[in-house]
C-alpha cells in the first residue's frame, strides 16, 4: 500500500503545484496556449480546465475510497500528527496542532502569492499618469476576485462528510468543520475586497450602472456577482461564532443560501471559473445525494430514558450489519418537532456490541431540545418517527499505541467515552489489542443525576473477566453537590419510558415486531461507485449538449452562449449528472444490498434494550471541587519517564480542553481532543 500512498501524494502535489504556478507567466506560456487552442466541438475549452482542476481530485477520491475499503490502514505518523497541540490558547486558533498550523500557514501563503504576484506584475506595466489610479483599482479588484478562486476550490472538501479524502488522512468530520470556517473567511475577505474595489472604481468613474448594465442591456454576470456577494455576506455574518451560538436556527437556515450563491457564482464566473473549483463542489454534491437518500428513510425510536432533569437517552432501531467507529456522530431530525432542523449528537452505542440499537444522549439546552423532551415525555406520543444521517466517525486505532489511557470529560462531554470504553472492552475480550496497564476516566459534572449515563457501559456483559483483567478507575467530580445531597437522593432518580404502542404490544404477545431501522450510506465501495457514475455522467451530458446543441449555434466563440449561459449550463450538467447517474447508482446499490441482507424496512429483531444492564462502578466521588490537573498529570508524566506510553483524550468545554492540552504539552503526553 506504500506505492498507492505515493501515487496519491504525487497526484495531489501536482494539483497543488498547478495552483502555485497559476499566477506566473510560465503557466500561461505552457498551459495557457494549450487551453486557448482547445476548441473541441464536444467539450470546448472547459474540458482542459476540467482535466487540470477536477480530474486529479476525482482520481484521489475514487481510488481513495477503494483503498480505504480494502486496506484500512494508516501510518501512525498520519493518525497522530493532526492532534498534537502546538497552540493551546490563541485568540482565534486555539487547540491547533503543529501539522494544522503548518498547513494553515502554507495555505495563507498560497493565497497571498496568488493575490500579490499578478497584481504586482500588472501594476508595473502602468505608465499613463492620468489613468493610473483608476487602472490600479481595476487591476486590484480583478485579481482579488481571481485569487478568491484558490480558497473557494478548497471550501467544500471539509464539509463533505462521506468523502474518502478526509478519511485518507484520518481527519474526523467534526474537526474538519473548522477548516471550512478558515477557508470561508479567507475566501470572503478576498471577494469582499474584489467587490469593494470595483464599487469604488465605478463610483469614481461615475459608471455605477455597470453593476447590472453593459452596453444598454442587462449584464447577467454583474447581477450574478451582486447576488453572490449579498448572499455571502448574509452567510458570513450569521456564521460568526457569537451569532451562531445564540441564533443557531438563523445560522442554519441562512446557510442554505449556499445554493443561491453557487448558481450566482456560475453566472458570474462562467464555465471556466466553475471548472476551476468544481472538484470540491462535485464531492459535496455526492455527499448531499447520499445524505438525502438516507434521510428519505424514517427510523423508529424504540426507547427513551430520562437520565436527569435536563438529560435523556434516546434509542433507535439499527440494521445489525451497520458498522461505525466508536465516538461517531449522527445528525438527528424529528419531523414532529421540526421538519427542517437537524442537530448533531454523539452516538453512545458501539456497533461491535450493540447490534440492534443506536443511541444518543441529549441535554435540553435550546428550544429544539426542549420541544423534543416535551414531545417524548408526552404519554400520548407512544411512537416517535425520526430521520437520521450518519453515523460519521474516524478510526481510533491510535488507542492501541498507549499502555495508559486517560479520559477527561466535562458535563455531557462524557458521551464519546461511553462507546470508546465499550470498544476497549470488546478489543480486550476478542484479543485485538494488548491489555492496557490502566484506564482512568476523570469526569467533571454538576450533579449526581448525570452519573446514570454510565449505566449503559456494562463492562461485564462485554468482557466477563473485566474486573480481573483491567485496572479501570472512574473519578467523578460533582461541582454543585455535597455528600449529604447524594446520600438523601433516592436511588431511582431517573425514569425509564418505553413506547408501549402497537409494535411493543406485538412483541409482548410473542409476535415478532418489524421496525424501520437505521442503515448507513457510508460504504466506501458505494462512494466510489457514485463518484465514478457522477463524473462519467457529466462527461456524457456535457459532450452531448455541447456537441449537438451549443456548438452548432455558437461554434465556441461565446457570442450566443456567453459566459453566464456557459457557467449555468456547466453547473446544471454537474447537478444532473450527480442526481441522475449518481442517484441511480446509489438507489440500485441500496436495493441490491437490501435484498441481500433482508433487514432494512421490515427487519425482525429482538428488543435487547429492555434487558437490565450492569453498570460500571465509580472508583470515588469528589464533592464541591474540580480536578487538580497539574497533580494528576504529574503522576502520569512520571510513569511516561519510565518508558510507559500515556495517551490522553479530552472532551468538554473549551476551557477544559485547553487546560488538559497545556498539561499534556508540558509533560509530552499524547493528546487527542474530541468534539461532542
Amino acid at each position: 500500500h506504500v506505492v498507492v500512498q505515493l501515487v496519491f501524494i504525487f497526484v495531489f502535489a501536482g494539483w497543488i503545484f498547478n495552483w502555485i504556478m497559476l499566477p506566473t507567466q510560465a503557466w500561461y506560456k505552457f498551459w495557457g496556449l494549450i487551453l486557448d487552442k482547445n476548441d473541441s466541438r464536444a467539450y470546448g475549452e472547459s474540458a482542459s480546465y476540467a482535466i487540470l482542476y477536477v480530474v486529479p481530485v476525482i482520481f484521489i477520491a475514487f481510488f481513495g475510497s477503494i483503498y480505504m475499503k480494502y486496506i484500512k490502514m494508516l501510518p501512525d505518523s498520519i493518525r497522530n500528527a493532526w492532534s498534537r497541540p502546538a497552540l493551546i490558547k490563541a485568540p482565534i486558533l486555539s487547540l491547533i496542532s503543529g501539522v494544522e498550523l503548518f498547513v494553515l500557514a502554507a495555505f495563507v501563503l498560497l493565497c497571498a502569492w496568488s493575490t500579490w504576484r499578478p497584481i504586482k506584475t500588472l501594476l508595473d506595466k502602468i505608465h499613463d499618469p492620468g489613468q493610473q489610479w483608476l487602472r490600479r483599482c481595476e487591476i486590484i479588484g480583478y485579481e482579488l476576485g481571481y485569487a478568491g478562486l484558490v480558497p473557494f476550490a478548497f471550501l467544500f472538501f471539509p464539509v463533505a462528510r462521506t468523502s474518502s479524502i478526509l478519511h485518507l488522512v484520518n481527519i474526523p468530520f467534526e474537526h474538519s468543520v473548522k477548516y471550512h470556517i478558515w477557508v470561508a473567511n479567507i475566501t470572503l475577505v478576498l471577494w469582499t475586497g474584489h467587490s469593494v474595489a470595483y464599487l469604488i472604481l465605478w463610483i469614481r468613474a461615475k459608471e455605477t450602472s455597470k453593476f447590472i448594465n453593459q452596453g444598454g442591456r442587462f449584464d447577467l454576470a454583474g447581477i450574478g456577482a451582486s447576488v453572490a456577494f449579498a448572499t455571502s455576506l448574509i452567510m458570513w455574518i450569521t456564521a460568526i461564532k457569537p451569532v451562531r451560538n445564540r441564533k443557531f436556527e438563523m445560522f442554519f437556515y441562512t446557510h442554505q443560501l449556499y445554493i443561491v450563491f453557487i448558481f450566482s457564482f456560475a453566472v458570474h464566473a462562467g464555465d471556466r471559473g466553475l471548472e476551476t473549483i468544481a472538484a470540491g463542489m462535485v464531492l459535496f454534491f455526492v455527499d448531499r445525494l447520499l445524505r438525502y437518500l438516507q434521510s428519505r428513510r424514517h427510523v423508529d425510536m424504540v426507547s427513551a430514558k430520562l437520565i436527569s432533569s435536563d438529560m435523556m437517552e434516546l434509542a433507535f432501531a439499527k440494521d445489525p450489519s451497520l458498522r461505525y467507529p466508536a465516538s461517531s456522530i449522527m445528525f438527528l431530525n424529528i419531523p414532529a418537532v421540526s421538519k427542517l432542523q437537524w442537530h448533531p449528537f454523539t452516538v453512545t452505542t458501539n456497533s461491535n456490541v450493540d447490534d440492534y440499537k443506536i443511541s444518543v444522549v441529549i441535554k435540553s439546552k435550546g428550544s429544539w431540545t426542549k420541544k423534543l423532551r416535551n414531545y417524548v415525555t408526552n404519554p400520548k406520543n407512544y411512537h416517535v418517527d425520526a430521520i437520521i444521517e450518519g453515523p460519521y466517525g474516524h478510526s481510533l486505532d491510535y488507542l492501541i499505541d498507549y499502555s495508559i489511557l486517560v479520559f477527561v470529560a466535562g458535563g455531557s462531554g462524557i458521551t464519546p467515552f461511553i462507546p470508546i470504553l465499550k470498544e476497549v472492552f470488546f478489543q480486550i475480550q476478542t484479543g485485538q489489542r494488548p491489555l492496557p496497564e490502566k484506564i482512568e476516566l476523570i469526569w467533571t459534572l454538576r450533579n449526581s443525576d448525570e452519573l446514570s449515563v454510565l449505566e449503559s457501559v456494562s463492562p461485564w456483559s462485554i468482557c466477563p473477566d473485566f474486573s480481573y483483567l483491567l485496572n479501570l478507575q472512574i473519578h467523578a467530580y460533582l461541582t454543585r453537590q455535597d455528600a449529604t445531597d447524594l446520600k438523601n437522593k433516592p436511588s431511582n432518580s431517573h425514569e425509564t419510558i418505553l413506547f408501549t404502542g402497537t409494535q411493543y404490544e406485538k412483541y409482548l404477545t410473542h409476535k415478532k415486531p418489524k421496525f424501520k431501522a437505521v442503515t448507513g450510506t457510508q460504504s466506501y465501495a458505494l462512494h466510489a461507485a457514485v463518484i465514478l457514475a457522477s463524473f462519467g455522467g457529466y462527461l456524457l451530458l456535457s459532450g452531448v449538449i455541447r456537441r449537438f446543441i451549443v456548438f452548432p449555434l455558437d461554434h465556441n466563440v461565446y457570442h450566443i452562449y456567453n459566459k453566464p449561459s456557459a457557467g449555468t449550463i456547466a453547473l446544471l450538467e454537474y447537478l444532473a449528472a450527480v442526481v441522475v447517474f449518481g442517484g441511480s447508482t446509489a438507489v440500485a446499490w441500496t436495493w441490491w444490498k437490501e435484498r441481500r441482507i433482508g433487514a432494512v424496512m421490515g427487519m425482525k429483531m429482538e428488543l435487547p434494550f429492555v434487558v437490565e444492564e450492569d453498570p460500571v462502578m465509580l472508583t470515588d466521588v469528589h464533592f464541591g471541587c474540580r480536578p487538580d490537573y497539574p497533580e494528576i498529570f504529574f503522576e502520569h508524566a512520571r510513569r511516561r519517564r519510565k518508558g510507559v506510553s500515556v495517551g490522553v483524550m479530552a472532551c468538554g468545554p473549551q476551557q477544559l480542553q485547553e487546560s488538559v492540552a497545556a498539561e499534556c504539552k508540558a509533560h509530552s503526553l499524547g493528546f487527542h481532543p474530541l468534539n461532542f
